[in-house]
């Protein structure tokens, strides 16, 4: 099939949503389909420049600036917050009024670019001109497969904007990534039959760069806790600084690492590590985008992987201290709670509460048996379910169930 992955600023950001199309794309080019990746274009030098998948054509259109810009401009969106309540207003009704939120790509509404296109699905609708110049595009399209990977955060604000209903809701089919993903959009009323849940996958990566305890200055016996994610609140990083004060009364040589983007200045992890009623800064390691090396290298040699995050779509970390099973700890009532056996294969604390968390964190450290068994809980969950080969198998299952109902030939 001639399959176009529709990505939002593709090369805009090294988030979850690159990651996956890329991989999902390169395993859709192995099973002999044709496939284009299509974002916009920078209006700058990229700060995470990507390559074409392996074996796909990576397009880049046009994007249009001007109406975001207007937007801003009218509105005085002097922060994030208030550009979020302005927008949920603007779509209240479902119907977008004013394109407040970029990229917007005139090309997307040009059939004469895609007319070559068996399918078309969207990666990551975040984006609100980007998804709704695209369902203008494909609303004619009767004979083309038209499906999305949403990418929601169902714990975050921009997840429950009525205008995901209008956009989506004339796919003929939806991937989620978890269980809970596909309940929080069925209890918005979306159809059940044309939801299936795709996972995520964790690829082995190349060897980690050696010695990374020495070069931290980190013993070699110390207990290690590593944070792996944006550096934010919804996060949970602030939650597990406060959390490491207990460990540091039991194991003052304990030692926590940081490592990620970096949303806010330095004083906002500053005034966290203040608090503390340890000498913090000597006892954290920070540490901002990073090498692939250098991130696997802090996943082999951490104990524990602590991510209180409501900021998930699904968490590929947790995948990625599965592969060095490593156990984690991660929040409950969120896409985590199907994804992780709490006991089993993991830990699940409630957000924000950060006793819980030092209990968590202090239990595994006090019980090394039953960390290395979570993590090798985890590393056979991994390698039973969430391999990328896994989620195109399932991808692919979902595409051909529209494709038979629609008398569309598979190919």
């Amino acid at each position: 099939m001639n399959i176009s992955l529709f990505c939002p600023r593709y090369l805009h950001a090294g988030g979850g949503s690159v990651l996956y199309t890329r991989r999902v794309a390169e395993e859709l080019v192995k099973r002999g389909h044709v496939v284009t990746v299509v974002t916009d274009r920078p209006l700058e030098s990229p700060k995470y420049p990507e390559s074409a998948p392996a074996g796909a054509t990576l397009r880049l259109l046009e994007r249009d600036p001007r109406p975001e810009h207007a937007a801003r401009r009218r509105l005085s969106l002097g922060n994030r917050r208030g550009f979020y309540r302005i927008a949920r207003r603007l779509f209240a009704s479902g119907k977008q009024q004013l394109l407040a939120a970029g990229p917007w790509c005139p090309e997307l509404t040009e059939a004469r670019h895609f007319r070559d296109t068996d399918v078309f699905i969207l990666v990551n609708s975040g984006s609100t001109a980007f998804g709704e110049a695209l369902r203008h595009a494909l609303a004619w399209r009767s004979g083309k497969i038209r499906a999305a990977i949403p990418l929601f955060h169902p714990k975050e604000e921009f997840a429950a904007f009525p205008h995901h209903d209008v956009v989506h809701l004339q796919v003929d089919w939806v991937g989620t990534l978890s269980d809970y993903e596909r309940a929080f959009l069925i209890a918005r009323g979306w159809p059940e039959e044309v939801i299936d849940t795709l996972g995520a996958g964790s690829d082995a990566c190349p060897a980690p760069a050696p010695d990374f305890r020495a070069r931290h200055g980190i013993p070699a016996d110390a207990p290690l806790v590593l944070f792996l994610g944006r550096k934010i609140f919804n996060k949970g990083l602030p939650h597990v600084l406060a959390a490491m004060d207990t460990l540091w009364d039991q194991r003052p040589d304990a030692r926590l690492v940081i490592m990620g983007f970096s949303h806010n200045p330095p004083e906002w992890l500053d005034g966290y590590l203040a608090q503390s009623r340890h000498p913090a800064r000597e006892r954290v390691v920070n540490l901002d985008d990073v090498p692939e090396a250098e991130r696997e290298s802090a996943l082999a040699a951490c104990d524990l992987l602590a991510a209180p995050s409501v900021s998930d779509s699904f968490g590929i970390v947790y995948l990625d201290a599965w592969r060095h099973a490593k156990p984690v700890i991660a929040c409950r009532d969120t896409c985590c709670e199907t994804i992780i056996a709490d006991g089993r294969t993991g830990l699940l604390v409630p957000f924000g509460d950060v006793p819980a968390i030092a209990a968590a964190i202090t239990s595994l450290v006090n019980n090394p048996d039953h960390a290395r068994a979570l993590g090798a809980a985890g590393r056979e969950e991994w390698l039973a379910h969430h391999q990328w080969s896994q989620v195109t198998d399932r991808l692919e299952a979902g595409l051909k169930k529209i494709a038979e109902a629609k008398k569309i030939p598979w190919h």
